[in-house]
């Protein structure tokens, strides 16, 4: 009985993370880069800054501490999310695919690193190429809620350190300056098979 409430709060806290996720990925950013000769050098200092970018404003929200310092964790993932998100579309542009910037390849950019459930419902990689699998809405809000819970969990495990004032900025702007570089990472990937595949 004594679990109850806390599997409650995991619940409400994934369908939360959910919802923010939902709604990134259904107002993908559009980027006002253009494609350039060398995306690959353009990306990879895109990733540098916004790595940088998002681990500073991660510590920024983690360092008060105490219940301030748990209260933040949902502003923290959606601006981390948003700011990942216009990186994937901003290295998409470079890379002249922002048309084929959709949910699936939104999601698969920013979570690939992180949940496996992203793999295994929709992704198969044949040699060196992705494909993405479109998905219904039914299928794409259950599978956000299956990556809210996944994103939660890491979380949590790490949001101990935010009852310590400066400790938690600590650990948060670093697994936000990795997590960033993943999914610029990610992007760079999928958008230059993109690219190979229209020039053959």
């Amino acid at each position: 009985m004594k679990e109850k409430p806390l599997h409650n709060f995991q619940q409400k806290a994934a369908e939360q993370s959910a919802r923010i996720l939902y709604d990134i990925v259904s107002h993908i950013p559009k980027s006002k880069l253009k494609p350039v000769v060398n995306p690959q050098i353009a990306s990879e200092e895109l990733i540098s800054k916004a790595a940088i970018f998002s681990s500073t404003t991660s510590a920024s929200l983690s360092a008060p501490g105490g219940l301030l310092g748990l209260a933040t964790i949902f502003p923290d993932l959606a601006t981390i999310w948003r700011i990942q998100s216009k990186l994937v579309a901003d290295i998409a542009a470079l890379h002249g695919q922002s048309h084929r910037l959709n949910q699936e390849a939104m999601i698969w950019c920013l979570f690939r690193h992180t949940t496996t459930e992203v793999a295994k419902d929709f992704a198969v990689r044949l040699g060196e190429r992705i494909l993405l699998q479109q998905l219904s809405q039914k299928a794409l809000q259950q599978l956000l809620k299956r990556i809210g819970v996944q994103s939660f969990k890491k979380i949590s495990s790490k949001s101990i350190a935010r009852f310590i004032p400066f400790a938690g900025a600590t650990v948060s702007g670093f697994y936000t300056w990795h997590s960033t570089q993943k999914v610029g990472q990610t992007a760079m990937e999928l958008f230059s098979n993109y690219e190979s595949e229209d020039t053959h």
